[in-house]
């Protein structure tokens, strides 16, 4: 009955995840050194369970995890902040979302954007929508778009 090591991973990973989406800086902490180490079967886990998170106590954390060099990681991270997008959160997520747009994962950046255009619906009070293409049509040209909402980043003084 001895765990296997994908198992054994998956539990660590989950784990992390659930520490980090309470605000454990210590958790973050490991998961920054297995960052430094390499250690990418363990932080695209992690990446992935981030994503389940839905407490707000946790945004600091996933803030700090877009600084981190795997991209797995730093996808669960801004698809973790989208889940926490509210009225509450808006304003500092925005900040945080802008800033994205200059993540070198494209990924990343695509999950920025979208919560960019959320953001610009909801506050706006004739339901209008900057268009975000599928994930597919937003890679064979991400510049286009990105630049785009770049633009928008300065006018409205995110810059």
């Amino acid at each position: 009955d001895e765990l296997s090591v994908s198992d054994a991973l998956c539990i660590r990973a989950k784990a992390l995840a659930i520490r980090m989406s309470q605000g454990d800086m210590d958790a973050y902490r490991i998961t920054q050194s297995a960052d430094r180490e390499g250690k990418n079967a363990l932080l695209s886990q992690i990446g992935k369970e981030l994503t389940n998170i839905k407490d707000d106590k946790a945004m600091p954390v996933l803030i700090k995890c877009l600084e981190l060099e795997n991209n797995d990681l730093r996808r669960g991270a801004i698809l973790g902040l989208n889940a926490l997008l509210n009225e509450e959160t808006q304003g500092t997520l925005q900040t945080v979302f802008y800033k994205a747009l200059d993540d070198r994962d494209r990924q990343v950046q695509y999950h920025a954007m979208t919560a960019l255009a959320t953001i610009e619906y909801d506050s706006d009070s004739k339901g209008t929508r900057t268009r975000v293409p599928g994930l597919e049509k937003f890679l064979r040209n991400p510049d286009r778009y990105v630049e785009e909402w770049k633009r928008k980043a300065g006018a409205v003084g995110h810059r």
